[in-house]
């Protein structure tokens, strides 16, 4: 299996113009913005987006920008829409912080 790993940005790269990926995982999705993550997911047969949303919007600094619905992400779009999956198993701590982070933050 063949892993190709660049930002968003970086997918618009000339190089990998033609390219066709299976699949294209988005992480920290909650902060990309739409227009942003176009190319990356039109390259790609399935694509998941992975997020937090709890955590921060995209940044757009234009008011008209923002007035024209610019800083919704397609991560919140889709929440909104209840297309989803919320993972609830996660080996990054130990549970006993799980917990603690969850009633502190959520």
């Amino acid at each position: 299996m063949e892993v190709v790993g660049v930002t968003c940005l970086g997918a618009t790269h000339p190089m990998l113009a033609r390219t066709t990926f299976d699949v294209c995982i988005v992480d920290e999705a909650t902060q990309v913005l739409q227009c942003t993550v176009l190319r990356p997911l039109f390259a790609a047969k399935r694509f998941v987006l992975v997020g937090d949303p709890e955590q921060l919007p995209p940044v757009v600094r234009s008011k008209n920008a923002r007035r024209l619905g610019m800083e919704e992400s397609l991560f919140h779009r889709l929440v909104r829409d209840d297309v989803t999956c919320t993972l609830r198993l996660q080996y990054r701590m130990n549970q006993a912080l799980v917990e603690l982070a969850n009633k502190v933050a959520y």
